[in-house]
């Protein structure tokens, strides 16, 4: 779940949390994540 959260998340804001400042223009994507598909876990 928490890679999940990562993958959504604003990666300026996040990396302004660890002391890195980026700003937009320095990211290649933005939003890369479109679209997620999961089975029921071998259950």
């Amino acid at each position: 779940m928490m890679a999940l959260e990562n993958a959504e998340a604003n990666k300026v804001e996040y990396c302004k949390k660890l002391g890195i400042p980026i700003n937009e223009n320095d990211l290649l994507t933005a939003n890369l994540l479109s679209e997620i598909v999961a089975d029921k876990g071998g259950k």
